[in-house]
């Protein structure tokens, strides 16, 4: 992870071309396993921090409810592949081919509505008062719309969109 997360710190940058080098990125980390020792994710959250301007922010312990790819989008590509690739022989360039089609296929739709959902497990949350007892109790049940205050918990930033971005940049 410490020699990859470099490439990572500057793929990011290169894809928000347009956010000012001096206004940081946030880059949302589940706490899988898979993401080094300690010691190592102390050394990148670091080196991210101070090279690129780019702070991680790693979800609550035990909260996959918060984890907005594990709410719908990782699922739903994976059934995609899964489909795609059924009975196919298991060679890793079969399956590199599987999984550009299954992205290919991948519904605007579908992105959204995860993202609907996790403004109500947000909603959940706040409710709670911090805690995941709300969110497991009404774990898929529609229920309502989200919160005002859910929904416009970008607003409360105390960061100024202009401030953000670089209107002489090249946007693509």
């Amino acid at each position: 992870m410490t020699k990859v997360m470099p490439e990572v710190g500057q793929a990011i940058r290169s894809a928000y071309h347009w956010v000012l080098p001096r206004t940081p990125i946030f880059l949302y980390l589940d706490n899988a396993g898979g993401h080094g020792t300690q010691e190592a994710v102390d050394a990148y959250v670091k080196a991210l921090k101070d090279d690129y301007n780019v702070i991680c922010i790693h979800q609550r312990p035990r909260s996959p409810a918060t984890n907005i790819l594990d709410l719908g989008v990782w699922m739903y590509f994976q059934c995609i592949v899964e489909k795609e690739h059924f009975r196919l022989r298991k060679e890793l360039s079969a399956l590199c081919r599987t999984v550009d089609r299954a992205w290919d296929k991948l519904e605007a739709l579908k992105l959204e509505n995860v993202y609907n959902r996790w403004k109500l497990v947000l909603d959940l949350i706040i409710e709670d008062g911090g805690g995941n007892g709300k969110v497991e109790s009404k774990r898929g049940k529609l229920y309502r719309e989200p919160s005002n205050k859910a929904e416009n918990l970008a607003e409360e930033d105390p960061l100024k969109m202009d401030e953000l971005v670089d209107d002489d940049a090249d946007v693509e």
